[in-house]
Parts: structure tokens; C-alpha cells; sequence
């Protein structure tokens, strides 16, 4: 049970005052106890038909189910009729049965939702008016006049503003921080993006200058066999030279000039390179 203060006795009184008072149930009270219109009978004749009701019924011993054995509220709805008036009564009191349950329990949570309440507001620390007290206090109650208590209110409002600044200034960091490592991270993923792109450029260029290296060497080797191969039919075409000592030997110093002017005559003889060749006196 919560406890219940003075000044939570009011709101509860007036909300059942509410909700009791009201013409339509006053006059249905009157109505049901006999009062108006004026009917003494009427509650020993409500007793005698219940008692009329309950011998007539040889089902079972109870007058009605409960919520838990709707199986057998359901199997007496289906064997129901208008022929069976004890099976429809009993119905009907089962019916009853279970909407007073309902209109129970609904109250119960009201009021169990209604203490949780109660509760979290007596958890709420009462909070004084900052008055200033006088240097020397005698005992006994203390009075302010109207200006003291309304300087202690602008006060209360002076702190409680200043206090929610802090808040907002905390908040606001707290704002402030989270953009800004939003914003650092940022920044780390575009440079690492950067960098991804630079080491992509850097060896999409080592591989053209890789394959231009390639290409002028395949054409600098084409180059060099196609001056083999002319350099090969050069040779062939040029006569194979003389032994220019042993003819000096045999032949006569007239036929000698003879040869000489002849092998003068001759084709220059080639480098590698294609560059003639000029040999020595002494050798001609």
C-alpha cells in the first residue's frame, strides 16, 4: 500500500465524487432500492426469484462459471435456445460474472497505475525558496514580508536559469565534440581515399613506362638483326683477300705495281657497322 498525504486525499475524493454523483445513477439507485417510485417489494421479490432460479437448476451446483471455464460457457451457448430457460439464465449470470470481473480488474490497474504515480512524486525532493536568514535567530517562526519572498523568487529563477545554461553549455560540447570526430574521421577516410588513388596512379605509370621500356627494346633488337642480316650479305659479296706477301715474293716487281693498282681498285672493306676500312700501307 502507498501511503496517501493530505494533499493527495482531494484529487482522489473529487475524481470517485465525479464520477459517483451523477443524476443517471442516483436516480437508477432510487429506482433498484424501491425509493422512487415507492415499491417496498422489490428487493424480497429479487431474493425469491434468485432462490426459484437456483432450485430449478439441476445442471450443476454452481449458479454460474467463471472466467476460467469458458469451455463450458461456450458449450452452453451452443445448447442454448429459447426452449431452455435455465441454460439461458444460467448463461446470463455467467456473462454477468464475468464483466464485474473485467470492470474489477480495470479499476485494480487504474489504481495500481494511480500509487506508481502517487509514488514518483513523493520521490521528488521539495525545494525551499532561498530566503535569507537573519545573523541571529531566536527560536520561534519567522515571517517575510512580500518583498523578501518575491527577491528570493527572482533569485530561485536566477539559478535555475544559470543552472540550465550549464546544461545547454554542456550539451552544446557534447554537440561540438561528436561533429568534430565525425569530421576528423571524415578527413582520414578522404586521405586514405587519396592515398588509394596515388598508389594506383603510381603504378598505372610504372606499368606505361614499363611497356615503353619494352617496346623501344624489341625495336632496338629488330634494328640490330636487320643490320646483321645486310651486314651478312655484304660479306658474301666482297672477295675473299690475298696474301699480299707471298705475291710480292713470286711475282716480279713490275706485276707487283700491277696488282697493287688492281687491289686498289677493289671494293672498301666494311665494319660491322657498315664503316669502311682503310687498311695500312704496308699491307697493300
Amino acid at each position: 500500500m502507498v501511503p496517501v498525504k493530505k494533499g493527495d486525499f482531494f484529487p482522489i475524493f473529487w475524481a470517485a465524487w465525479v464520477k459517483a454523483f451523477r443524476k443517471d445513477i442516483i436516480l437508477s439507485a432510487f429506482r433498484n432500492t424501491g425509493l422512487s417510485p415507492f415499491n417496498p417489494n422489490i428487493v424480497t421479490d429479487r431474493f425469491r426469484n434468485k432462490q426459484r432460479s437456483l432450485s430449478t437448476s439441476g445442471e450443476s451446483s454452481a449458479s454460474c462459471y467463471s472466467g476460467d471455464e469458458w469451455p463450458k460457457i461456450h458449450t452452453l451457448i451452443r445448447k442454448s435456445d429459447a426452449r431452455d430457460v435455465d441454460a439461458a439464465r444460467k448463461l446470463e449470470r455467467s456473462v454477468h460474472y464475468l464483466t464485474v470481473q473485467n470492470e474489477l480488474y480495470k479499476h485494480e490497474i487504474n489504481g495500481l497505475i494511480e500509487a506508481v504515480d502517487a509514488t514518483k512524486k513523493h520521490r521528488k525532493a521539495a525545494e525551499t525558496l532561498p530566503l535569507e536568514t537573519q545573523e541571529k535567530y531566536a527560536g520561534g517562526a519567522v515571517f517575510w514580508s512580500p518583498k523578501k519572498v518575491k527577491e528570493a523568487k527572482q533569485r530561485r529563477e536566477q539559478r535555475d536559469k544559470e543552472k540550465h545554461n550549464i546544461e545547454l553549455h554542456k550539451a552544446n560540447m557534447k554537440a561540438l565534440q561528436r561533429a568534430n570526430k565525425l569530421y576528423k574521421e571524415k578527413m582520414a577516410e578522404e586521405k586514405r581515399i587519396q592515398r588509394e588513388e596515388a598508389r594506383v596512379a603510381r603504378e598505372a605509370e610504372k606499368a606505361k613506362k614499363q611497356a615503353e621500356k619494352e617496346a623501344k627494346q624489341r625495336a632496338r633488337d629488330a634494328q640490330k638483326a636487320i643490320q646483321l642480316s645486310q651486314k651478312g650479305k655484304r660479306k658474301a659479296s666482297t672477295a675473299p683477300p690475298r696474301n699480299i706477301g707471298q705475291k710480292r715474293a713470286r711475282r716480279e716487281p713490275t706485276r707487283v705495281v700491277e696488282v697493287e693498282e688492281a687491289h686498289t681498285k677493289a671494293p672498301p672493306r666494311t665494319s660491322r657497322r657498315g664503316r669502311n676500312i682503310n687498311l695500312p700501307k704496308r699491307y697493300i
